[in-house]
């Protein structure tokens, strides 16, 4: 008879992680997570612990099916009262756990003038309505997540967002 426990049975025996019972209180957080080099060593613990802050069995379950398999897996833990803690313990059983937040608003006429560009270029080049840009850069409408997030890939990387465009472009024709 095998000795190793199923999941359901490894949450039902009494055993906390860390010395940390389940909590029902704290902030809600938005995590990426990513298997290290040497894969997840105890993927049980992994699955109690995002069970302690917050996640289904169900979901816990799923996250660390996928990260066995070598998965970048999006997380959001409503129950997280000690987050350095979560991300310690998770280190510590093969887990990187990376927070994620909205980024801040970009600086659209400072990009532009270190890319050279005016509004009409910067719009053509990159795909953007010229009147949001310039709704953006006179701040009467803020940038939405996705704007933010892609002026920051345009600000870092400009060649990449140029190669994809062209790729899409391609292909449509």
């Amino acid at each position: 008879m095998s000795k190793r426990l199923s999941l359901r049975e490894a949450f039902d025996r009494k055993v906390s992680v860390g010395g940390k019972s389940p909590n029902g209180s704290g902030s809600t957080a938005v995590l990426v997570l990513r298997p290290d080099a040497d894969g997840v060593t105890r993927p049980v613990d992994v699955a109690r612990l995002l069970t302690d802050n917050g996640l289904t069995l169900r979901k816990a379950h799923d996250a660390v099916n996928r990260l066995t398999k070598v998965e970048i897996v999006p997380v959001e833990l409503p129950a997280v009262s000690d987050l350095a803690g979560l991300l310690a313990s998770l280190e510590s059983m093969g887990v990187h756990g990376s927070r994620r937040s909205e980024p801040p608003p970009v600086d659209i006429p400072a990009l532009r003038e270190r890319m050279g560009l005016t509004q009409r270029e910067f719009a053509t080049r990159f795909g953007f309505e010229l009147g949001n840009l310039r709704n953006w850069e006179q701040e009467r409408s803020p940038q939405d997540t996705a704007t933010r997030l892609f002026l920051h890939v345009i600000a870092r990387h400009p060649e990449v967002v140029d190669e994809v465009v062209d790729k899409v472009a391609t292909a449509a024709e």
